[in-house]
């Protein structure tokens, strides 16, 4: 089973929350079930504070001020991570129930998805070399954000070079922006 996780407004952990194998997942997901050899490995909560963290220091130092962890959103964030289990490409749905739940009237709102292995600092740098994410992560509009991150078990890259905080495993992440 994989595990959304993401961060509580006052940016400790938030509750672990498990998420059976649905027949999508199945589907890429063949051995739903070893993932807790996987969690004793690697927190994808820890990783997904990291990578809010990660994001936040890269708009200090463009001038802007960090995000605040919006509660609202953060449900969001754990719904789109979910999602992103066993889809072949990483489509963006709708934010029209996160803008009617979090934004204030006349407000915006943005997604930032993320698959891959590495470090925090080299999402955030995929982000960055990105125009369209690069955009919202440094958008001074914004100015809260939630963040959720999925293992995903059985997408283990066996001969990564470079293993990173989430070892050889691929992180499915959320990142939204309310503005």
């Amino acid at each position: 089973m994989g595990k959304v996780v993401g961060l509580s407004p006052d940016r400790r952990l938030l509750k672990l929350r498990v998420i059976g194998c649905g027949l999508g997942a199945a589907i890429l997901l063949s051995a739903c079930g070893n993932s807790s050899v996987v969690e004793a490995e690697f927190d994808p909560s820890e990783f997904a504070y990291q990578l809010f963290d990660e994001a936040n220091r890269a708009r200090e130092q463009a001038g802007l001020q960090p995000l605040e962890l919006s509660e609202c959103a953060q449900p969001f964030a754990e719904q789109r991570a979910a999602a992103l289990v066993g889809m072949a490409d990483l489509v963006h749905a709708s934010l029209f129930d996160l803008n009617q739940s979090c934004r204030l009237a006349g407000g915006a709102s943005g997604e930032n998805l993320l698959r891959g292995v590495g470090t925090p600092q080299e999402m955030v740098e995929a982000w960055l070399n990105s125009p369209s994410h690069r955009d919202n992560l440094l958008n001074p509009d914004f100015t809260a954000g939630a963040m959720a991150c999925v293992l995903d078990p059985e997408e283990a890259v066996p001969d990564h070079p470079e293993t990173g905080d989430n070892g050889n495993y691929r992180v499915l992440c959320s990142h939204l922006f309310l503005g």
